[in-house]
């Protein structure tokens, strides 16, 4: 890259932070005694004064609920130390905020076991994205963490964290259909690896029609022709690949011939066998025109969405983007906003197929799933991902609005067990009352004590008398949560911590300093002036689709199912009379 990298950048303030010894300098000269002196003295007299964020006494309390304070912080940061410097895939640490050798400055907000996930919720302007998600990433990428992103709003985030990783010696790759930078991912050769790939082609096929049906993109889907399509695009999908055009286009085509059933069968002796056993719920429809046609027409209906230039050109072909993600990788998957209704689902798929692809394998680093907008898409095992996958370093930052669009799309039960899977989370404002309230009844309560006083009259005399009520209520009402500014937030960790209790909210507004604000700036203008233009000169010998090509998988289809298959005198009712 042409342009300079900043002067000081964020691990280079950490580094000097933790070893320089520059603050023990500073507190061996006069000054520093003065200060250390009177903080001595104000510790004393807060202990005095039964201060110093200890748990209260519980005895005859209602409700024990408090916010966290320092002392949480301060242990939160002590298992954060310890575990940068063990360097293993789990546990994982990242951070908000930027050391400073100022002792007036304030330390970051550390987020030990980064492993156990981190949901962020908050709405549009509640500075979920800029105070938190990119902060988090951008600390992953300083410990040097392979990082998969899936950038709802492609370039936005991919501007400032894509570039900053860049600088940091990532190896940098992104599929963005539609846009001239992006690299080919071919799903089919790269997951689907013969005819006895069943399962990751039924993983494809599950998702790619569970996302188009949650759109409302899909038909109506009854009992017998939802499995029944899935299963049809599971076989295609293994056929295609053993062909000479293993690809999306090669797909529509096969779903594209008439009669297919019957051709199927006049070719069962040819075919491989586990292709063959795929198709065998459709080949039984054969003796009927009307259900052959509709279990074809759901299947035929999803890939010939992807029948669009500009998407062929990076979903067919050879692979150019490694989905195996180690060391100072980073893969993004940049969704352009006018192809959402298509793309979005096939990132689902993507998005499930390389997660579960990195996990299968003996990592020795963390892998960082940053998904912003994570309720735009839907991927059947991001309930379990944080659970099954914590001590293999998967460690997903989820971002979401509201509750009510993340149980619109994983439904009440699913988007309860996300929620529950992630230790780490931050409550910003939702602009959603049911959400706030929600927020509200998870927040521990806190004891109030409402004081009366009242008067009576006897016997010409005025009695007056004083009475207190103790009452429990949220640290904060749903009313409050709904008045938080941008980049205020309750944070939750399990380090947040004492000795003896743990999760301690931390109410708390986020302020990003100047130096995070210039770095956000010179990442999207080196963005535009060299990175991009790099990428997109890297990506100039990508072959281009034509009608051509939809010529050639047509011709090859027919070569493999002729017409003359139909007009043979064969045994093919039989055989049909048969499976009846």
């Amino acid at each position: 890259m042409n342009d300079t990298k900043p002067t000081s950048s964020i691990q280079t303030a950490l580094s000097e932070s933790f070893h320089n010894g520059s603050m023990a300098n500073y507190f061996l000269q006069p000054e520093g005694m003065m200060l250390l002196g009177a903080l001595v003295m104000m510790a004393v007299l807060a202990i005095a004064k039964g201060g110093g964020g200890g748990v209260k006494s519980s005895r005859g309390q209602l409700a024990t609920g408090r916010f966290g304070g320092q002392k949480e912080l301060n242990n939160a940061k002590k298992v954060a130390l310890a575990q940068m410097k063990e360097k293993k895939r789990a546990p994982v640490t990242a951070w908000i905020g930027e050391p400073n050798n100022n002792p007036f400055g304030t330390d970051p907000i550390y987020l030990p076991d980064l492993n156990r996930s981190a949901l962020i919720l908050g709405a549009a302007s509640s500075g979920k994205t800029f105070t938190f998600i990119n902060p988090i990433g951008m600390s992953c990428i300083d410990r040097g963490y392979p990082i998969f992103m899936y950038d709802f709003k492609y370039p936005d985030q991919t501007s400032i964290l894509a570039t900053y990783a860049r600088a940091k010696g990532y190896q940098v790759d992104i599929l963005a259909p539609g846009y001239a930078e992006s690299g080919v991912l071919n799903p089919i050769t790269e997951f689907i690896q013969d005819a006895t790939s069943g399962l990751a082609a039924s993983q494809l096929s599950e998702v790619l029609n569970a996302n188009f049906k949650k759109q409302g993109s899909s038909q109506s889907e009854d009992g017998f022709f939802g499995p029944s399509g899935n299963q049809l695009t599971k076989a295609t999908l293994l056929l295609a690949r053993t062909m000479k055009y293993p690809d999306l286009i090669t797909c529509a085509k096969i779903l594209s011939i008439s009669n297919l059933a019957r051709r199927i069968l006049k070719k069962k002796k040819e075919m491989n066998p586990w292709i063959l056993d795929a198709f065998g719920q459709f080949t039984s429809s054969a003796s009927s025109e009307k259900t052959e046609a509709s279990i074809q027409s759901t299947a035929q209906l999803m890939f010939n969405r992807f029948i669009v230039p500009e998407l062929l050109s990076v979903l067919c072909g050879k692979t150019t983007i490694p989905t195996t993600l180690t060391g100072k990788r980073m893969l993004v998957l940049g969704l352009d906003q006018s192809k959402r209704d298509v793309l979005a689902p096939l990132f689902a798929a993507l998005i499930n197929m390389i997660v579960d692809k990195n996990m299968a394998m003996d990592r020795k680093d963390p892998f960082v799933l940053l998904a912003d907008e994570v309720p735009t898409i839907y991927i059947p095992m991001l309930k379990k991902w944080p659970n099954e996958h914590r001590s293999k370093g998967f460690c997903g930052i989820l971002g979401v609005q509201n509750m009510t669009q993340l149980e619109e799309m994983y439904g009440k039960v699913g988007a309860r067990n996300i929620i529950g899977a992630c230790a780490t989370r931050a409550y910003m404002n939702p602009q959603d009352i049911e959400t706030a309230e929600w927020i509200a009844k998870a927040l521990p309560e806190k004891e109030v004590v409402l004081k009366h006083k009242n008067k009576s009259v006897s016997s010409g005399k005025t009695t007056r008398s004083f009475s207190e009520e103790v009452k429990t209520k949220p640290l904060m009402s749903a009313a409050k949560i709904g008045q938080m500014q941008t980049g205020e937030a309750i944070v939750i960790n399990p380090h947040f911590a004492t000795k003896k209790e743990g999760f301690f909210p931390v109410h708390h507004r986020f302020k990003p300093s100047k130096r995070y604000k210039d770095l956000n700036k010179w990442c999207e203008k080196v963005w535009e002036s060299s990175f991009r233009p790099g990428l997109i000169e890297r990506s100039q010998n990508r072959p281009q689709i034509t009608a051509d090509d939809l010529t050639l998988r047509q011709e090859t289809v027919d070569e493999l199912f002729p017409d003359s298959l139909l007009k043979e005198n064969d045994n093919t009712d039989e055989l049909l009379s048969k499976l009846l």
